[in-house]
């Protein structure tokens, strides 16, 4: 099954949905701060432990096609391609 993952990271915490096709919620997961203006390595850090915690729950068999990010400053400083790096997705 393919799926895609919504992140909403912010000063407080970060937020990460998986979806199916039909828009139908699989899996959520809260983390640390999201807010990259904090403290940019730790904010990468949270966001990515939190989309590991749902791409984990959902197993190996089932392929995240893409994730979209609510991240301030994301465009800035090539921090897209470093997520993209280490979440070896499209973001």
């Amino acid at each position: 099954m393919n799926y895609v993952i919504g992140v909403d990271s912010g000063g407080t915490k970060t937020e990460v949905i998986a979806y199916n096709s039909q828009g139908e919620e699989l899996v959520r997961a809260l983390g640390g701060f999201g807010n990259i203006f904090i403290d940019r390595e730790e904010a990468v850090k949270n966001i990515c432990s939190t989309v590991d915690k749902v791409r984990d729950s959902l197993g190996s068999e089932d392929k995240c096609s893409k994730i979209y990010m609510g991240i301030g400053g994301i465009e800035g400083g090539k921090l897209k391609d470093d997520m993209e790096k280490l979440l070896t997705v499209e973001v």
